[in-house]
């Protein structure tokens, strides 16, 4: 290779080195940007804040990849700009502001433009619109207005505009601020806030991919997101060169991009068209029938001499072929309906048992939260080092004891707690909704495991399972059952005086979550400790009752096992195995072993009557969830379809056999016809030799000598020429005369 050859790659390889935004700039697809433009971006990175979890606009996997329609629209930024963004993922859009505001994030790729973002925000033209639509549970009919929204308490997620909307336009809602979509349908599906206003795609998307099927959307919310390109004001050459390229993307590119994220089809109706398929079969079948049933009787009248009758055999093998195609082609339609319907069955017992675990789980985390959040609080803590350096008979009797009381009081009363106490790491009662107990040394099992979980917790805080009350009623009211959460009080130097509780009682909220966790009319979600013994409330109480499970005043939670008595209790069945030999359900056998299963045969519940279900178990917290349907309105919609099926197969066969039978008595009638014109053909032959006749051509013609030149003469006359013409026996005067 020469010098000069030499040279002049490197020149290229150092000038593709050197410049190769600029070349990229030129990308005829790019927009059009000055040299001083293409100098800033040689120069910088843009920095890109995305919204934390706004899917489809833009969200981050489960592997950490930015995704999403606005995540689509920065890759094609990237490729007409030939840089690369640089992605800064913060935990809340809170967060995502405030380090905008201090210039450590540059853009934000689609966001509201409000008045108060163009205080430090440049904003280019809205590239996308997203209404927002009024969220609530299924229970709830008909459309929902704004107006109607009035005293409800309604989400939206903390930081967006729609926040602001809402105070301003509709005077009078309690809203609630949620970290999430997510967050806030969820809490909507539970019933711990009646609405959501979220946008249509976002919603759509959330309630598809947590299988929240009690959610709906029941209007619109009169706010509708203009969102556009924000780019901080301290950067007015990016904000031009983000405009550009913005104007370079073509409408049917946008339209392309939306298509990926939000589809336009129609679900697909599998079981109707299965049901369509049989229809159509069916039909085609009987009209090959009938086509060889017509052209079976079809065609002209048999002449004097048939050629001999059809075999009916053929047409008999088609009815069978077509009655065992019907009968195997329904079988085979019934199982696939049967497997779909399983599957959707099993898919939304999945559902229901997901989103129920996920709001218990988000139950015990705010209800620890909100210990932890009065353990910090400074009065408190000062109480608690008063407390916890008195003398056990000054107890009673301190000025901090009343104070403390009145601060929690109020606390203890909207949250519908039952009492609170506050415990010294070796269980001694500090301060008691109940006086009585002060200066007491609790020896209930589950308050010491609390205790000790309490201290042993990197958080500092933990929350027990529903236990007897005289456990774990420290103060308050009474209850069957009590659950008690825990906060440690924690000093600057790491040492724990005192840890606050508060009794809760799981019929109120615990119970309530999971009883709203169901699916049809006689669906239940319970759940149940490493014994299988009923934690919640049972939603058959009354049926609990009158079979003699629980006593007459008693609640089911920690009165009842899971437990299978053999046969259905509710309809008589009874058994002399006492209830505590009798084995755990199939169900709760496979829960307290540690599996996550689901079972949609059908096993018996803890009454005896056969239902199909799914189940987790929670290791950590030890106990497990179910939710479970009976199986008589699991399976009453395949009853309908096998009655529907078996009574189509049977009107197609009665049918063919109708069919069949025709033709049959068709052919029998055909068959008598032929053998009758058989002997009136034979007959016909005989007298044609008699009288000397022969048919040529169609055309009879005389051989007989006796009988030449007898044309044109009568019948008679002929007799009378030659007398012996009917004495030939083969037929009578009037067959020959017919015959002349």
């Amino acid at each position: 290779m020469s010098t000069s050859r030499v040279l002049s790659a490197i020149a290229s390889l150092a000038l593709l080195v050197v410049i190769p935004a600029a070349l990229r700039a030129q990308d005829p697809s790019g927009p059009d940007l000055t040299a001083e433009e293409r100098a800033w971006l040689e120069n910088n990175t843009i920095r890109v804040g995305p919204a934390p979890n706004y899917p489809p606009m833009e969200f981050f996997d489960e592997d950490g990849v930015y995704r999403g329609i606005v995540a689509d629209y920065v890759a094609l930024f990237e490729e007409r700009l030939g840089v690369e963004f640089e992605i800064v993922r913060r935990p809340t859009w809170n967060d995502m502001v405030e380090r905008t505001q201090r210039g450590e994030i540059d853009v934000w790729m689609e966001a509201e433009v409000t008045d108060e973002r163009l205080e430090y925000m440049l904003a280019t033209e809205t590239y996308f619109r997203l209404p927002s639509v009024i969220i609530v549970r299924t229970e709830e009919k008909g459309s929902i207005a704004p107006e109607d929204l009035v005293g409800r308490r309604v989400a939206a997620v903390e930081g967006y505009a729609t926040v602001d909307f809402l105070l301003e336009s509709i005077p009078g809602i309690d809203l609630i601020t949620v970290p999430s979509v997510e967050v806030g349908l969820e809490q909507v599906a539970f019933g711990s806030i009646d609405a959501m206003i979220a946008g249509s795609a976002v919603a759509s998307y959330y309630i598809d991919q947590l299988g929240l099927t009690t959610l709906r959307a029941a209007g619109e919310s009169g706010w509708e997101w203009n969102l556009a390109i924000l780019s901080r004001k301290e950067l007015p050459l990016l904000h031009e060169i983000l405009r550009k390229t913005l104007d370079t993307i073509e409408p049917e590119e946008r339209r392309a991009i939306y298509r990926s994220w939000v589809s336009l089809e129609e679900p697909e109706d599998r079981v109707l068209g299965v049901q369509s398929w049989v229809l159509w079969v069916g039909g085609i079948l009987v009209l090959l029938l009938l086509a060889s049933l017509v052209r079976g009787r079809g065609g002209a009248a048999p002449k004097v001499r048939l050629e001999g009758t059809r075999s009916a055999w053929p047409v008999y093998g088609a009815a069978a072929a077509v009655i065992v195609a019907i009968v195997l082609f329904t079988r085979w339609a019934e199982t696939r309906i049967t497997e779909r319907l399983r599957s959707d069955t099993g898919e939304a017992l999945e559902t229901v048992l997901n989103t129920t675990s996920k709001a218990v789980y988000h139950w015990f985390r705010e209800r620890q939260e909100e210990a932890a959040v009065w353990a910090s609080h400074s009065d408190i803590q000062l109480s608690c080092r008063e407390l916890s350096t008195s003398a056990p008979a000054a107890l009673a009797t301190s000025e901090e004891q009343a104070g403390l009381r009145e601060q929690l009081a109020a606390l203890v009363s909207e949250r519908g707690y039952l009492g609170f106490f506050m415990l010294s790491p070796d269980g001694t009662v500090l301060s008691s909704s109940d006086p009585a107990r002060v200066g007491e040394q609790l020896a209930g099992q589950g308050t010491h495991q609390l205790l000790q979980r309490v201290l042993e917790s990197p958080r500092g805080t933990s929350l027990g399972l529903p236990q007897r009350s005289s456990d774990g009623s420290a103060g308050g009211q009474q209850a069957d059952a009590t659950m008690i959460v825990g906060a440690a009080l924690t000093e600057p130097d790491g040492s724990i005086p005192c840890v606050l509780a508060f009794i809760i009682d799981p019929e109120r909220d615990f119970t309530e979550i999971l009883q709203r966790g169901r699916i049809g009319e006689s669906g239940e979600s319970y759940a149940f400790n490493r014994a299988g013994r009923l934690i919640s409330q049972s939603r058959f109480e009354e049926d609990l009752r009158r079979i003699g499970l629980i006593d007459e005043r008693a609640s089911g939670i920690l009165n009842l096992q899971v437990r299978d008595p053999g046969g259905n209790l509710v309809r008589g069945f009874r058994t002399e195995v006492p209830r505590e030999e009798q084995p755990l359900t199939y169900m709760a056998q496979s829960a307290t072993a540690g599996r996550s299963e689901s079972n949609l045969v059908g096993y018996n519940d803890y009454r005896g009557v056969p239902v199909i279900g799914a189940w987790a178990w929670d290791d950590d917290n030890g106990f497990g969830i179910a939710t479970e349907l009976d199986v008589s309105e699991a399976y009453a919609s395949l009853a309908w379809v096998r009655r529907m099926f078996a009574g189509g197969a049977a009107l197609v066969i009665a049918l063919v056999v109708a069919l069949t039978g025709m033709f049959s008595v068709d052919s029998r009638r055909r068959r008598r016809l032929e053998a009758q014109l058989t002997k009136q053909s034979t007959a016909l032959g005989a007298a044609a030799d008699a009288i000397g006749i022969t048919d040529t051509d169609g055309t009879l013609e005389w051989v007989n000598p006796a009988f030449t030149g007898m044309t044109g003469y009568s019948f008679d006359e002929a007799v009378g020429q030659n007398p012996r013409f009917l004495k030939s026996g083969v037929q009578d005067e009037a067959f020959y005369r017919d015959m002349w």
